[in-house]
Parts: structure tokens; sequence; C-alpha cells
């Protein structure tokens, strides 16, 4: 039956591999490895973080995958590296898989237990199931079963409830005895007919069912006293007045005839088993594997089994003590013996010293393995070869040992002994620490590498043996990196620069020169900075010299100016050579003359740009020709020619009203009088620089003067 059971168990745990293959595929394409993996790991191997690694135990690897699989449920795997679902074997009767799929363990007493979804249940009240059993059972009758684990007999004058979870009380005019499955009635001390009363049958008897005689004639008549008393059968007992024997409860047996109380019978023999109720002697023996005490109803109740790690041939054992202890090289698990289930071999990869209580008990050491059975001591399971990894309970060597990792005789795991940092192997199966390589260069290799990683861009490694990402030197300035695993920095070349740790140069920049050809930031800043006077445009490859370089007329250029052009001179100034360096070099705008230009890019000045216009004065410096306007009280005069001061003061008899006049104007002629005075003829007047006229009467200024008009 175990075997059909796990047959079962593994056809369909493939069943439902097979079935579901295109929608795993379909929907975990992150396992796939055709694209992503820098390693196709083969089978019984899976790819991760560079490495292939071995199959754990409780699942199968089928090769190219980013992940490993889990045994189905009901199945169990305890060997690494495996490529097959088939290498999943069912769990054995009684047994359901541990949640690693790494082995099995009994259903647990109290449980049902559903092997191929892995769960378990626990039995109902009224219910009981010992360890190893996978369905609960129904409570056996004169037993009650409160929670699905206990069970006991009711005591006298009590009786199991229907559903069999407690004891309750017989009703008055019931009895019951200490285990029996439920309370019968009464028997009748005395009974009635015709009004009359008969005595009831002595104790040890019973009455017969035949209590009227039938005369010849047909007519009915009752005879008192008449009645038939038969003796009670062995087996049974006859209380005083029973009307019908009462039946010995299985697990006892009465051999004699005229019993006529319960104490009469016997409790069955210890190492015999009376299996029902009525027995004379008892039925069965023991079943070899079980054990009888007094009392027993079964041959082979779960209770009575023999422990794990004992064993019973035996047919008439009564105590637990008498089994005896599973012999070295087996297993005896809990009820073994006997035909239908003797000790069973030890299987591969495990040893069994005396007392073995299940098969999975004492496997092989991590680091050892055994592909025989019936081992007897930890000494019998063999060293894991060199090249190999072997991890517990290990019927072969479990894999080969992992890239990036070598393993000597008795490796525990694919893992275990990783090859140093600064050297790498992308070889399975190596067996010793020579067979890791040096890291190349322009890469690193942190412990237990298999594939070495390249240096980031912006690094380079020209040696061997780097261990970290840190032993990658930042590329120096003057030079790039522009590639992962740069191995030689390239150097930049003249007109370009770049800082430490660059991935490109960069032109040279303006105000500056790059006439090196590994030239860092560093030393463009502050050791080749474009001389005052000069152009330095962006990208100058070489030291700038005055033919090519030198700051334009009308301009001047101040030592590393960033500005990709030369500044014009200021206006009111002028730059009449080429090379100036500074602002305070262009010359000032002479006198009568003007500098200036106007817009958002001015051009520079490279000689006066005019004559002062009329009207204006331009004394040295002037930009804007017309900054300096005569003022009121002053004309424009350049009758001397020598561009001087050119505004002059108003004559006398003359005003001059506003700004940038060419030309005073002539005071008006008046006449005016005066209160309380003759008139007066007066004349016009002025005096110098005077902006308007007053008026002078003989030398006596005309006072409150009322009004004046001209003639």
């Amino acid at each position: 039956m175990a075997e059909l059971w796990s047959h079962f168990i593994l056809f369909s745990a493939l069943a439902c591999f097979s079935s579901g293959t295109a929608s795993l595929s379909s929907s975990h394409e992150d396992m796939d490895c055709k694209s992503r993996c820098l390693i196709n790991c083969s089978e019984g191997h899976y790819y991760a973080s560079g490495n292939c690694l071995e199959c754990p135990v409780g699942f199968f690897c089928s090769g190219g995958q980013m992940a490993p699989q889990w045994c189905p449920v009901g199945t169990y795997n305890q060997h690494t590296a495996q490529a097959e679902i088939t290498s999943c074997q069912a769990c054995p009767d009684g047994y359901i898989s541990l949640e690693s799929r790494a082995g099995c363990r009994a259903c647990p007493d109290g449980y049902s237990c559903d092997p191929q979804r892995g769960l378990q249940r626990h039995c109902l009240p009224g219910q009981y199931s010992p360890e190893g059993e996978m369905e609960c059972q129904e409570c056996p009758k004169g037993y009650v079963c409160p929670n699905g684990q206990e069970r006991w007999h009711c005591l006298g004058g009590q009786e199991p409830n229907p559903s069999s979870t407690f004891c309750v009380t017989c009703f008055p005019g019931f009895f019951s005895t200490e285990g029996t499955s439920e309370c019968q009635l009464c028997p009748a001390g005395h009974f009635r007919a015709d009004g009359l009363m008969t005595a009831p049958c002595p104790a040890g008897s019973f009455e017969s069912r035949e209590r009227f005689a039938r005369p010849s004639d047909g007519s009915s008549s009752y005879f008192p006293g008449a009645k038939q008393c038969l003796k009670c059968p062995a087996g049974y007992f006859c209380p005083n007045g029973t009307s019908y024997p009462n039946p010995c409860p299985s697990g006892t047996y009465n051999p004699l005839q005229g019993q006529d109380e319960s104490t009469d019978c016997r409790t069955c023999p210890a190492g015999r088993v009376c299996t029902q109720a009525g027995l004379a002697m008892p039925d069965s023996d023991c079943m070899p594997g079980y054990v009888c005490p007094f009392g027993s109803s079964s041959p082979h109740a779960p209770s009575n089994a023999c422990p794990p790690g004992t064993f019973s041939n035996h047919s008439d054992l009564f105590d637990k003590s008498q089994c005896e202890t599973c012999p070295e090289r087996f297993v005896c698990t809990r009820g073994s013996g006997g035909k239908q289930k003797p000790p069973a071999p030890c299987p591969a990869g495990h040893y069994c010293p005396p007392g073995t209580k299940h098969p999975m008990q004492y496997s092989c050491a991590p680091g050892t393995w055994s592909n025989r059975t019936g081992l007897a001591s930890e000494k019998d399971c063999v060293l894991c070869p060199s090249g190999w990894f072997c991890m517990a309970g290990a019927q072969a060597p479990s894999g080969s040992c992992s890239a990036g990792h070598f393993c000597p005789e008795g490796t525990q795991t694919s893992t275990q002994f990783p090859c140093p940092a600064g050297s790498y192997s992308n070889r399975l199966g190596n067996d010793n620490i020579d067979d890791c390589i040096a890291c190349p260069s322009g890469a690193y290799c942190p412990e237990g590498t298999a594939k070495p990683a390249l240096c980031p861009p912006g690094t380079y490694c020209s040696e061997q043996g780097a261990k970290s990402t840190g032993d990658c030197i930042p590329c120096p300035g003057g030079y790039h990196c522009p590639d992962m695993g740069t191995i030689t920095p390239h150097i930049c070349g003249a007109g370009n620069f770049s800082e430490p740790g660059s991935m490109s140069c960069s032109p040279c920049l303006v105000g500056h020169y790059c006439s090196d050809m590994n030239t860092s930031r560093e030393a463009m800043v502050h050791m080749m900075v474009c001389p005052a006077g000069m152009l330095c445009p962006e990208g100058l490859a070489a030291a700038p010299n005055v033919s090519g370089h030198a700051c334009p007329r009308g301009y001047y250029c101040p030592q590393g100016d960033v500005h990709s052009r030369a500044r014009p001179c200021p206006n009111g100034t002028y730059g009449g050579q080429r090379g100036l360096g500074r602002a305070e070099q262009c010359l000032l705008c002479p006198m009568g003359k003007y500098c200036f230009r106007e817009g958002r890019e001015p051009q520079g000045i490279s000689q006066p740009t005019g004559d002062c216009p009329t009207g204006y004065a331009c004394p040295p410096g002037t930009g804007s020709p017309f900054s300096f306007p005569c003022l009121p009280g002053s004309y424009w005069d350049n009758s001397t020619m020598d561009g001087g001061d050119t505004c002059k003061p108003c004559p006398a008899g003359f005003y001059c009203d506003s700004v940038a006049m060419t030309q005073p104007k002539i005071c008006p002629l008046v006449s005016c009088w005066q209160r309380k005075e003759c008139w007066v003829i007066v004349i016009r007047q002025m005096g110098p620089s005077t902006k308007s006229c007053f008026v002078e009467s003989l030398g006596v200024i005309c006072k409150m003067v009322s009004f004046c008009k001209s003639k």
C-alpha cells in the first residue's frame, strides 16, 4: 500500500509539472537565463550573482535558469545538484514532506494529513489518530475521545454520549459496567401476569422465553412457577432475575457456566487478546510489533505498538519494555516486527546504530557520503572526493564545486572554499586553490569570483590581482578612461585637459592654454594662464604669442580672461595699439574729441570717434559727444580753433537762456515810468554772463516798476 501511495503522489506531481510547463515559462520569464546570465549553468545548477550554484536539497534544477524549482508537495529530495523532477521521491506511508522538501516527518498523533497538499488537520472531538496514521478514526466503542488525541473508558454507571466526546450518567432504570458502550435496561426482578406474582430466576440462570404450556386442545393456560430457568452460559453472567444473559465485554472472557456477576468475567490474560464480547476463551494472539497487556481487545492497538527504535517478532508480549532494541544497520518505526513489518535496512546516505527510530535519523555528515545501505556507524560514510561537495545524507557526491570556488576532499558545500580575493575561476569542479587564476588587468575579483568584474569607466588597473573596486585607480588628470576594464589610461593630447577620474577630455578653457599632451585641470588653472594682452580662445594647444594672439587695437585683454572675446576700451578712451592688458592702458580721448561706441556688444575704439559737435564742449576723456553742453549764460565759440574751452560767457547787452547756444541774444529796448516820479528814458543793459535783461535808469534802478514796454 505504501509503495502504491508513493507512486500515486509522484505521478500526480509529474502530471502537474507537465501540464504547467507552458504557463510557468511564460509567467516566470525572469528565471530564463537566455539573455541575462553571464554563464549558462548546466543541469543541476542555477545562476546567481555571476556564479553557477549547486541546486540545493528540496529542489531540482533543469539548467539555464536563475532560480531552483521546488520539489512538489508530498515529495522530498535529500540530494543537491538534482536536474529532474523524478529525483523528488514520494514520502513513505504515514509521512508528509517537510516545508523545505529536504525530508519527511511522521503525521503527528491527533491529526489527519494530506501528503499531496502538505496539510495537516486536527482531529475533531469524537475522533482520534495515533502518530503515523494519515486519517482520523472514529472513537472506538466503549471509549470517549474528547480532543482528537486522548481516549479513555467511561466508568461504571456511565456511557459515552452520542458523539463520543464525554461520558454521561445512565438514566434511572439503566446500568453499565466500566468499558461498556451503552447503558442497558435493568432486568426485571419480577414480572406480573394475570395478577399473579412469580419469583425471578435465581442468580446464575436466566429465564427461558417459553413461559406458557399449551394443552393439546389448543387452549392456553399459565402455570404459576412453571417458567424455565436456564443456566447462564460460558462467556456471560446472569445476576438475580435476569431475563437475558449479559455478555462479558471485549477484553474479558468467562470459561465457566452459571456465573452471576460481572466480576466473574476474567480480564484477558497478558499476551492474549479478547476481541469481542461474550468470549469463553481469548480468541487471538498479539500481533508481532505490538504488546497486549491485561484486558487487551485488539491485537494491534496503535497505543500498544512497539515504540520507534524497537521491534518484536513475538506474539505474546504484554509490556512495551519487552520490545527489543532495533539492531544496528536497520530502522524500526512504530509497530515494527513480524513478516508484515520487519525492521527496514538503513537507507543509503545514512547510518543506523542500535535503536534507530526513523530512516533519516542519522545522516552521513556533511563532507561525506555513501551509496550503500545498512551502514552501522558514521565512520562507514566515505569522505567526499576532491572537486565535489557532499551535503548531509548524500547517497552520491551532491555536485561539482561551483565556479569561483575549489573543493578539497571532504568539502561540505559547493561554496565552502571560495577562491581568494584577487583570483577567480570560471570552471566547475576545481579541487585545489591552485586552480584559481590571478585576476586580469583592468578587472577586480572579490572572494569567490567566477567572472572578473571590470573596473568602472573613469578608472583603470594595469596590474593583475586586484581584489576590489577600491583597487581600480582613478584616471589621472590629463588622461581619460572611457571604457569599462581600462588597463592603460588614454592621453588627452594638446588643446585638451581632464580632471582625475574622467571618462573623457574637455577642450582647454577660454583664458588658458593646454600646451602639454597630458594637461590636468589643476595645471591649466594655475600654470597655463593666458598672459595679459593676449587672447586665448577655447582649445588653445600652444602658449600664446604676440604675432598670433595679441589683443587687437581698440581692445584690452586681462590675464586669464574667461570671456571668449576681447574687452573693448571703455567709452572716453581708445586703444591705438595691440596687446593692451588692462583698461587703464587705453588712452584718454583728447580735448575737442569724443570716443564713443554704443550697443549691447560695442566694437573696440582704436582712435577718437570724431570732433566735438557745435554747442558742446569735449574735455579730455569725453565719451558721449553730448555729455558737456554749453550751459545757459554761455554760448559756443570755437574761434580759437585750439580745441580748448569753447563755451564762452554771454557778453554784456546779450542774454543766453538755453543750453548749447551758438549765438547770444540781444536784450530789447524798453520804456518805463514810476509812480510819483517823472517819465524816464531807460536804455537796455545786460551784464556779462547774464541769462536775462534788467532795467537801469541814469544809474538809479527803477523801483516798483508797474510795467515796461518796448518802443
